[in-house]
């Protein structure tokens, strides 16, 4: 129209967008704040497996991996919701580069700690570390080349409101999709080498246990089932890793319009959490094979087992030799089966 005004069907298209817009901006928000709850219920963990450890590559990664998030979702909320105006429109320009940046590097930091861990449970193998460390460097490297290539990327800001407002990049490249198929390969080898050594030490637990009574086995496997085992966290969160791989990738072809501002957040969201509790959740076991995270989780005896039982002579005794999935063995444990 000549006077600049809008016409039905163009202010029925701003609303639509008005109402994306505060969705994405309420959904965002929302994540921002279950990330601080995160990390304020997780706070205690982190100054005893953390800060007060002597400084190292893990903790290093860690640190990023916790903070960059934290900056990163308190920098888009404050552009969304708290900044003036005149702020948001100086600042809209650069901030899908800035969070591109953040995002890059906090998500390479949570795979960083996979592969470190991956690295533990294959006891330093060198095949597995020399292969697994060059997959990661070449998506490292492929990461950081797609973004820089994005970074002309020209954002718009549109105001609805003075609490809803959003950057809108109007030249989004569509070939950045594939970054995310360099990272769902990945890490499918990944997960692929978590459970694998999860079915090997199922297997060779089996074997342990083979020679023992019907009943005896049955007490002493029930929490060693491949559900139990394969619901680990060093096999649970490579798991999730590749489903957001795989759900980004769903966001460019299948899933409604508007859906990556979703499946972004959620991947920005799932990083620090993701790297930073399998360190704390783990413990010391996330520097040590697998077994020792399933011992870690089976601290206590199985049921019918007297652990306090020191061979006495006054019943029979089992000998249960802690078996690991690369033929490592620790010191047998002996116990007395309560009748």
């Amino acid at each position: 129209m000549d006077d600049g005004a809008m016409d039905a069907e163009q202010w029925a298209s701003f609303l639509a967008l008005a109402a994306q817009a505060r969705q994405g901006n309420w959904f965002y928000f929302g994540a921002w704040a279950m990330l601080m709850y995160d990390h304020m219920t997780m706070f205690d963990l982190e100054i005893e497996l953390i800060w007060k450890k002597s400084w190292s590559l893990i903790k290093v990664l860690y640190i990023i991996n916790r903070y960059i998030p934290d900056i990163s979702f308190t920098y888009g909320v404050a552009m969304i919701h708290w900044i003036p105006g005149g702020d948001f429109l100086q600042h809209c320009p650069q901030f899908s580069r800035v969070q591109a940046w953040m995002s890059l590097v906090a998500l390479q930091c949570m795979q960083a700690i996979m592969v470190h861990r991956i690295v533990c449970m294959y006891r330093y193998k060198r095949a597995v570390t020399v292969y697994i460390t060059i997959g990661f460097v070449v998506n490292l490297l492929a990461g950081v080349v797609l973004v820089a290539n994005t970074m002309d990327v020209v954002n718009v800001p549109i105001i609805f409101s003075s609490t809803n407002r959003t950057c809108v990049p109007v030249n989004f490249k569509t070939w950045t999709v594939a970054s995310w198929y360099l990272m769902l390969c990945f890490d499918t080898v990944i997960f692929s080498l978590a459970m694998y050594e999860g079915v090997c030490y199922l297997r060779e637990t089996k074997q342990a246990t083979r020679g023992l009574n019907t009943t005896t086995w049955a007490r002493w496997t029930k929490d060693r089932s491949i559900v139990y085992i394969l619901m680990r966290d060093s096999i649970v969160f490579p798991l999730i890793g590749l489903l957001m791989s795989v759900v980004n990738i769903l966001a460019f072809y299948v899933l409604p319009v508007g859906a990556m501002q979703y499946t972004f957040t959620i991947t920005a969201f799932l990083s620090p959490v993701l790297g930073c509790r399998l360190i704390l959740h783990l413990r010391d076991a996330y520097y040590q094979p697998f077994s020792n995270e399933m011992q870690q989780s089976h601290l206590v005896a199985p049921s019918g087992v007297d652990p306090d039982f020191q061979g006495d002579g006054n019943g029979p005794i089992f000998a249960l030799d802690t078996v690991t999935s690369s033929a490592t063995t620790l010191p047998s444990h002996r116990y007395r089966f309560v009748n």
